[in-house]
């Protein structure tokens, strides 16, 4: 009798909670072992509580996620929630460490994962999902296809900025740390020649957007920055970015896309040139994955991938079971700068030997 009359207390108190609107429809409730600690009563009982309201309908449980008010709009359901991400080379750094942020939160939560071929998906709405990561915007669809897809799919974007009202995005901006990397460079080292390594058939908006930030910072010290496109990837490369380096006399050098560092690297050597002595180099660069590489670079953008894709993840699960109460969201992600103590050392006394600085 005592049992029932507490397991009567705890849902008379969360009935009263939830009417009174402290709890709003949509709104996730405390956790059982927090409800234990307010309450000072047993799991058992808090559980069996619970078990009352969402008799009633008055709460709906989710497995692994936890326990919420229910939206008297809401159908309710039982069924698995399924996640979909965008497909992507897995065995790039870029792409495998935001799908690893992901997986590690749907597998926490019991979400079901899908990897998904967008346009495919979205011609073939059978294989349902419940909403999408994106996490590189390639699609035939028009920005206001997706806006409109968006309106009854969840989308978030990764790295990618987006405008579109319905579409979440958390990225990182890459025009802005382009410039700030840029502008410190310049600062330390004078206005030395510059030269963009880039590739637009790798990603034309990471190229666009970090060339931009490039320059921008270039236009403050008078300086003006060569561009050179790698349109594929092969050994001929190497001979290129040689010649670019060369015939220019390019002191410094901007990495825009991560995968070109080593082709920079093999062009030096071809040159006879010592990366930290006589050129400087900076960018988006993978330093934990290059290694023993890491000491060629000089400062690395350093984006939180797995990081991203978990905030991703999370806000998505948010808004496919309360859309009602979870905003669309728009995050823009700070990178952080990784120095090369030595090699910047290096290279601020061999400019000074050159009376450039």
């Amino acid at each position: 009798m005592r049992k029932n009359s507490k397991t009567q207390k705890i849902a008379e108190y969360l009935r009263g909670k939830i009417a009174d609107g402290d709890y709003a429809p949509g709104s996730q409730l405390p956790s059982e072992n927090e409800l234990c600690a307010q309450l000072q009563l047993s799991r058992v009982s808090i559980r069996r509580g619970m078990d009352i309201l969402e008799k009633e309908g008055i709460i709906v449980r989710r497995p692994g996620i936890g326990s919420f008010v229910r939206n008297p709009n809401e159908v309710p359901t039982s069924r698995e929630i399924c996640i979909g991400l965008s497909d992507t080379p897995m065995n790039y750094f870029y792409s495998s460490d935001i799908a690893r942020g992901v997986r590690n939160v749907c597998s926490l939560n019991n979400i079901r994962l899908e990897i998904v071929e967008v346009d495919d998906y979205f011609d073939h709405p059978d294989r349902r999902v419940d909403g999408l990561i994106l996490v590189n915007a390639r699609t035939s669809r028009t920005p206001e296809e997706l806006n409109r897809i968006a309106s009854a799919l969840p989308l978030v974007f990764i790295n990618r900025v987006s405008d579109l009202p319905n579409i979440a995005y958390y990225s990182v901006n890459y025009e802005e740390e382009s410039r700030r990397a840029t502008d410190l460079m310049l600062r330390w080292l004078g206005p030395l020649q510059i030269g963009i390594v880039s590739s637009l058939s790798v990603s034309i908006y990471a190229s666009f957007s970090r060339i931009a930030g490039c320059r921008s910072a270039c236009t403050k010290y008078g300086a003006v920055p060569l561009n050179f496109d790698v349109e594929r990837n092969s050994y001929e490369v190497v001979d290129h970015i040689a010649n670019f380096i060369s015939q220019n006399k390019i002191r410094i050098i901007f990495i825009a896309i991560n995968n070109l560092l080593e082709y920079v690297l093999l062009a030096c050597r071809k040159l006879g040139l010592e990366p930290g002595k006589d050129l400087f180099i900076y960018g988006f660069c993978s330093i934990d994955r290059l290694s023993p590489l890491a000491e060629k670079i000089h400062l690395h953008i350093s984006m939180p991938l797995l990081e991203t894709g978990q905030a991703a993840a999370n806000w998505l699960i948010r808004r496919i079971i309360s859309p009602e109460t979870t905003p669309v969201h728009k995050q823009i992600v700070p990178a952080n700068f990784v120095f090369n103590s030595n090699s910047l050392f290096n290279c601020l006394e061999s400019s000074r030997k050159d009376g450039l600085s």
